[in-house]
């Protein structure tokens, strides 16, 4: 008998007999369930678990399950994920490693394994594209004949990362044989409820809903270009509901270690926001801040509070908090 053939639910590697995880000969892809706690403190261990059921209909040779697990940049997921599976075949935890950088699905168009589901998918239903795609496969290979049901229990790992910040989990699986190919049998996407990083650093980055602020890149020094956003259509407000065609930003910005406040509320062209589509209410403006807020030489901004008013500073966007208006913040970083 060949190796890798199977005997019964047994398969052959070399000399070893061993119990058959007979997932990769697949016509249907379920992920049944995923469970994590809603919270985890900024650097500490979170566990996301996902269940996936595989209906094993056709053979398959080599294979190995594909799980790409969605996170935010700054978690640092090839460094800070590791993941682990257990199956109904099977006895004690398997092992799963990172997709080798140049390794890519067969049927992915040349592109990576996470550029290609990010393609297929995006980024779930989170509304803010500061995120990668973190995809293991099986260290093992499998080859199969025979039909069978397998459950699989994926385990991810996490160490969250330091800032405080809010995201929906999102997870991809799939198999090498088929490689991202176009039959939506072959792989499946699972959008979770949002989860929370806490007791971290910063003021908080939402990923999980749209908020009438927007700010890019989600950190930045004074060197670094950011664009504003006011998102009009996010809801009901005043600049909106009066017709205000002309947006502008009001800002405050506070110098790191000397208390020096920079206030910016001329309601100039500066000050202007461009309108980014032909219909809809969305307007941003990109600044340098060391010259927008006329740093001087060594100075560094510590955070900017800020509003979007009309041009004479008449009606106002601001956040809201427990029912109270306060500004938007935004917090630099320190170079």
């Amino acid at each position: 008998m060949r190796a890798n053939t199977i005997t019964s639910r047994q398969w052959l590697v070399g000399n070893i007999v061993v119990i058959v995880l007979a997932i990769f000969a697949i016509t249907c892809v379920t992920i049944k369930k995923v469970e994590y706690e809603p919270t985890a403190d900024a650097g500490q261990i979170a566990e996301f678990k996902v269940h996936v059921f595989l209906d094993v209909a056709e053979a398959r040779d080599d294979a190995r399950l594909v799980v790409g697990f969605l996170a935010p940049r700054s978690w640092n997921g090839a460094q800070n994920i590791t993941a682990s599976y257990t199956d109904s075949e099977e006895t004690g935890v398997q092992t799963m490693s990172l997709i080798p950088t140049g390794t890519n699905p067969s049927q992915g168009g040349g592109l990576s394994w996470p550029a290609a589901i990010k393609q297929r998918v995006g980024i779930g239903e989170n509304v803010l594209d500061d995120m990668e795609w973190i995809v293991f496969w099986t260290d093992k290979t499998y080859s199969v004949s025979n039909g069978q049901d397998i459950d699989v229990y994926v385990t991810f790992q996490a160490k969250t990362g330091p800032e405080n910040l809010s995201f929906k989990p999102t997870f991809f699986v799939n198999e090498t044989a088929d490689g991202m190919a176009e039959n939506e049998d072959f792989s499946e996407l699972f959008k979770g409820d949002c989860f929370a990083v806490t007791n971290g650093t910063g003021d908080g980055i939402d990923f999980c809903e749209l908020h009438f602020n927007a700010v890019q890149p989600l950190t930045a020094t004074k060197d670094d270009f950011i664009t504003v956003g006011f998102q009009g259509d996010v809801g009901p407000n005043d600049l909106v509901d009066a017709g205000v065609d002309q947006v502008f930003l009001s800002s405050m910005a506070y110098v790191r270690g000397s208390g020096r406040q920079i206030e910016v509320r001329d309601h100039t062209a500066a000050q202007q926001l461009k309108k980014q589509f032909q219909f809809g209410n969305a307007y941003a403006i990109t600044l340098w801040p060391a010259s927008y807020y006329s740093l001087a030489a060594g100075e560094e901004i510590e955070k900017i509070e800020y509003y979007f008013t009309n041009e004479d500073g008449s009606i106002e966007v601001k956040d809201k908090v427990e029912d109270v208006d306060v500004d938007f913040v935004y917090t630099f970083k320190c170079q």
